[in-house]
């Protein structure tokens, strides 16, 4: 049967209802106003000081000052620059099929500006097949787990596809830097992805290849929590025994998102300061704890992640953002994505036909040799109605 859209539509209505425009926008003015003078300290030395974890990611300040401070990005390089960009996309193992495999493909991206331009477009394919490589310590590649497998892939190939640009050089990746994918692993498992990775950051690091990664329309509260932490004058994880006359902006705090805290906070090319993930899964990365920062790139407002090496290096850094910047409005796209990034998709993108293809290839070579390659009766019975 069809949806019943009454119900939808009531749903809908109610869960419109929620959002009250007016005093949403009066409390997200009283939570801008706040971030602006914020102290960064108090909310350092109380992370510090702590026993327990707070129930919620806080960004960790690296500067003194106020937890709004804001600075602008730097133009392009006048002399030029390249950037590396990597893209994933994979098609799983399907439990209908008689046969198990895995095929990732991995793009790799060089986009070059300035005396000689240039542009260098490919992809990496690779077909898992056979338990040694279906399997991370005897845990089935699908879901989180193939989608740590791409994370680490995408850095690999980045790191290679980085040292063959012309200097100077960015890499950039899409996503996160943080491995959140495995923080409910087995050790065993969370070391394997952990130590390729570190070992990937480690190659940066050693080349001076400042790497970053974008994270657009980022979903994160990390800067929001932050500022909770900031003004609660008695314990930020006991909100229901607090009489404070803040009681209310910090419950709008808890439900807003960092992007919506910064939009109209932070003006075109402008970028907050650096903050550093206290996310348990970067614990084994050693040296290359993940900094982020945000910034308006042109209607939106974007996540940059970076390893430690690179925040703690100014000029790396401010020619990384400048880089990103760059791309974002190369891309003429509004909200702004960069360019090296588009490309990197679309070289790494499996699309139906491709799937399709590879499954029809797939049934070809079992014909060949003689074998049936019988899918299951559910899948069959979704590919052909009997009603």
């Amino acid at each position: 049967m069809p949806l019943d859209f009454s119900v939808v539509s009531r749903e809908m209505n109610a869960l419109a209802a929620l959002f009250r425009p007016e005093e949403r926008a009066r409390l997200l003015r009283e939570a801008q106003r706040a971030l602006r003078t914020a102290d960064a300290d108090k909310v350092r030395v109380n992370l510090a000081e702590r026993k327990e974890r707070y129930p919620w990611l806080v960004a960790q300040p690296i500067e003194d000052g106020s937890l709004g401070e804001t600075f602008l990005i730097p133009p392009r390089p006048a002399g030029g620059y390249s950037v590396a960009a990597s893209d994933g996309s994979n098609i799983p193992p399907d439990r209908h099929s008689p046969v198990q495999y895995c095929i990732l493909n991995t793009s790799q991206v060089v986009l070059a500006y300035g005396e000689r331009p240039s542009a260098a477009l490919d992809s990496t394919t690779e077909m898992l097949y056979g338990d040694e490589r279906l399997y991370v310590e005897g845990v089935p590649l699908r879901g989180e787990l193939l989608g740590a497998t791409m994370a680490v892939r995408e850095l690999e190939v980045l790191l290679e596809t980085a040292r063959t640009a012309p200097e100077p050089r960015a890499a950039l990746l899409d996503g996160t830097l943080l491995l959140w994918r495995i923080q409910n692993q087995p050790d065993n498992i969370r070391t394997r992805f952990t130590w390729r990775f570190k070992k990937a950051l480690d190659g940066f690091a050693a080349e001076q290849i400042p790497v970053l990664s974008y994270i657009s329309f980022p979903g994160s509260r990390d800067l929001c929590n932050a500022l909770r932490v900031a003004l609660c004058e008695t314990d930020p994880t006991r909100c229901g025994d607090c009489q404070s006359d803040q009681r209310e902006l910090c419950e709008f705090l808890g439900g807003l998102r960092d992007r919506e805290l910064l939009q109209g906070f932070l003006s075109e090319r402008q970028r907050t300061d650096l903050f550093q993930s206290v996310s348990d899964v970067v614990k084994d990365y050693g040296d290359h704890a993940i900094h982020f920062c945000y910034m308006d790139v042109g209607g939106e407002i974007a996540r940059l992640e970076m390893p430690r090496w690179v925040a703690k290096d100014g000029e790396a850094l401010e020619f990384a953002l400048s880089v990103v910047l760059d791309q974002c409005e190369l891309s003429s796209d509004v909200p702004s994505y960069p360019l090296a990034l588009m490309e990197a998709h679309e070289a790494a993108v499996i699309h139906t036909a491709d799937r399709k293809a590879v499954e029809a290839l797939m049934e070809r070579e079992f014909a060949r040799r003689g074998l049936h390659y019988a899918r299951s009766g559910k899948d069959r019975s979704k590919r052909r109605r009997g009603v």
